[in-house]
Order: structure tokens, then C-alpha cells, then sequence
């Protein structure tokens, strides 16, 4: 029988994501919260709402994961000095020390899913997963 694209997205997904937790958890982290940080890494500070538009998940969601790092060390929360209504997310110092982890993890999952790929292959199957994304969203 032969698997529809829906089921082979699915399959190759969960194995990227198994292998990637592999690694992850060397680093005591899960996979949902590698992009929180990155997200971080790039701006520092930034609120609860916009953690949310960025990553497109619930609020329940990124409550839990915030909560979850804060506990484990790689973050901190402070309310807004100008808006007490507002929460502040920061990155500790362990949470700073974990970003060329993450950035080598990145590029051994990259070539792992590219190995056998040529240069023309990579950028076209980057280019197709692109407009996958697009007509998802």
C-alpha cells in the first residue's frame, strides 16, 4: 500500500523530532523549547504575547514551557517596570550557554536529514518544505 504525502510528512517528522529529543535531552531540554529560546536569543525581554505570535501556540502551552524553564534554570520571568501586567521573559546564564548546543545540534540534524541530498537537491527540498508551510498556515 502505498502511503499517502500526509502519512510520509508524518512519519518523517516524528523521527526527525526522535532524533532531535535524543539529543535535546543531553542538554536537559525538550523539543518544544529549543524555539523559545531562539526566539530569545535573538531578542532578549520580550513578553509572553509575543512568544506567542512568534511560536503559534496556546497560551496554556507556552505557560507550561516558560514554567518548565524557569524551574530547570534556562529562564527568568519579571514583570514589566513600566506595566506590572506585563511578564518579561529572560534568558538565565545557563540559558545563554546552551546556544552553540543548539546551533550544532541544528547542523547535525540538517546533515543527518541531507546526507545523501546534492547541493541543488537541498535547496529545492528546503524551497518544496517552504511552500508546504505556506499552504499549511
Amino acid at each position: 500500500m502505498k502511503k499517502s504525502i500526509d502519512m510520509l510528512l508524518n512519519e518523517v517528522g516524528h523521527l526527525s523530532l526522535y532524533k532531535s529529543h535524543l539529543k535535546l535531552g543531553k542538554l536537559d531540554l525538550y523539543r518544544g523549547q529549543p524555539p523559545l529560546l531562539e526566539i530569545l536569543f535573538e531578542k532578549d525581554g520580550i513578553t509572553q504575547k509575543e512568544i506567542l505570535e512568534q511560536l503559534r501556540v496556546t497560551k496554556a502551552t507556552i505557560s507550561k514551557t516558560i514554567s518548565r524553564m524557569v524551574a530547570k534554570g534556562f529562564l527568568m520571568v519579571k514583570k514589566d517596570p513600566n506595566d506590572k501586567r506585563i511578564t518579561r521573559v529572560f534568558l538565565t546564564e545557563k540559558g545563554r550557554k546552551v546556544e552553540k548546543d543548539l546551533e550544532k545540534i541544528k547542523l547535525e540534524m540538517a546533515d543527518a536529514i541531507l546526507v545523501n541530498f546534492s547541493e541543488k537537491e537541498k535547496k529545492d527540498f528546503e524551497n518544496l518544505l517552504k511552500k508546504v508551510r505556506k499552504n499549511l498556515l
